[in-house]
């Protein structure tokens, strides 16, 4: 399992190979074999030609492409990922999501991807549930065609389904209710 949080966490004082590599080295694989495989994580998120530089060197997105690499280095069967675009900016956050959509493609990884974002959700997702207070509220199958893009959010099935989530969000968010069925 990989985990990404919402902020990189990256070690200031390791470059972004070195903390690419961690969860390997934390395991005991060999020196040579973990820098490989994390070079090769980095090659998946576009940033092999930055595996020198340290974390103040990054900017945001670079460094949460470079959580990325380092939760996906071990090839885990299950991603884990917190809100993970929340801190950036909407232009990168939006460029980041389809990053993500276009590794998940290569990758076919099994995804838990946590937003408050309905827009996000949908672009990103196959299924959406909803929770409120710890309390199950909601699925949404999400029968959107891929490969997703820049240009997803536009189609009306895409806005329908914005639509519809929304409706059925509480009007007052931190009150529990509960669905019937």
């Amino acid at each position: 399992m990989g985990y990404v949080f919402q902020r990189p966490a990256l070690l200031p004082w390791k470059n972004v190979l070195k903390n690419t590599a961690l969860p390997l080295q934390v395991h005991g694989v060999p020196k040579t074999e973990r820098e490989q495989e994390a070079i090769e994580a980095l090659d998946m998120v576009g940033l092999k030609y930055a595996a020198k530089l340290y974390p103040h060197q990054l900017s945001g997105g670079m460094a949460q492409r470079v959580a990325i690499a380092r939760a996906m280095v071990q090839d885990p069967d299950l991603l884990l990922m917190d809100e993970p675009f929340a801190s950036l900016d909407p232009l990168l956050r939006e460029n980041l999501n389809i990053n993500l959509l276009k590794l998940w493609q290569k990758t076919s990884k099994t995804i838990l991807f946590v937003t408050h974002s309905i827009n996000e959700a949908v672009l990103m997702s196959d299924r959406i549930l909803i929770l409120e207070n710890g309390q199950f509220l909601k699925e949404f199958e999400i029968d959107l065609p891929r490969p997703r893009n820049y240009e997803t959010p536009q189609d009306p099935t895409f806005l329908d389904l914005v639509k519809t989530i929304h409706a059925f969000l509480p009007e007052e968010p931190n009150k529990a209710r509960f669905v019937e069925g």
